[in-house]
């Protein structure tokens, strides 16, 4: 065997090192970036123009800021995060105001509600629109989830008066709303998680040529 050679133990050794310091990196980031997604269609007015069709809603938060909201009655989740709006025939827009999206589910029943409410900047807030189902019972807004249909959305103020960059929105009607959670890598945790595949693939080139 030449003098830079490896046996076996030594880069079994290597690349279990290499993986767990792989492991290590890509696990470091803490918190996920979720995105939350709502698309179905519906009409109404943004500013004065009128829209009819298709819409998503999204809105992304970070896991690490969910906030309890639970009372006697519900178990409560929120989140506040930036949220845009895509109109048909209109395009995509953000809300001006702080959107936040909310789970609640009652202590009593195995039924829960997912939604959007908003937060002016007076401090008031108001809930806009939930979606309800027993699919959604024990989410915590903290993992991928969905997509989850609901063929109709409860419009609490049909979205009267909130901001957005083209005016102000209301909906007067919502129906096929589907709502999905998907989980966003960080920069950071990308790059550690390249950085971690540069080990191991330096390990496999060094085991070749040792071989």
């Amino acid at each position: 065997m030449n003098a830079t050679s490896l046996d076996s133990p030594t880069k079994t050794a290597t690349f279990l090192l290499a993986l767990g310091f792989w492991l290590l990196l890509s696990t470091s980031a803490g918190a996920n970036p979720m995105l939350y997604r709502f698309e179905g269609r519906g009409f109404g007015t943004v500013g004065a123009t009128p829209f009819n069709g298709s819409f998503v809603v999204e809105m992304l938060g970070d896991s690490g800021d969910i906030q309890d909201t639970s009372s006697s009655s519900q178990i409560g989740r929120s989140l506040a995060g930036f949220s845009t709006i895509e109109l048909p025939g209109l395009g995509a827009t953000h809300f001006t105001a702080t959107m936040n999206i909310f789970i609640s589910e009652s202590r009593f029943f195995d039924i829960s509600d997912i939604g959007m409410g908003v937060t002016f900047p007076d401090d008031s807030r108001k809930a806009i629109f939930e979606l309800t189902g027993t699919e959604l019972f024990g989410y915590r807004l903290d993992t991928e989830f969905g997509p989850f249909f609901d063929p109709s959305a409860n419009l609490i103020s049909q979205f009267n008066g909130v901001p957005t960059g083209l005016g102000d929105l209301e909906f007067d009607s919502m129906i096929n709303i589907t709502f999905t959670a998907t989980a966003v890598p960080e920069p950071s945790t990308a790059w550690l998680i390249a950085m971690g595949l540069g080990f191991l693939s330096a390990y496999c080139r060094q085991a070749r040529r040792c071989s």
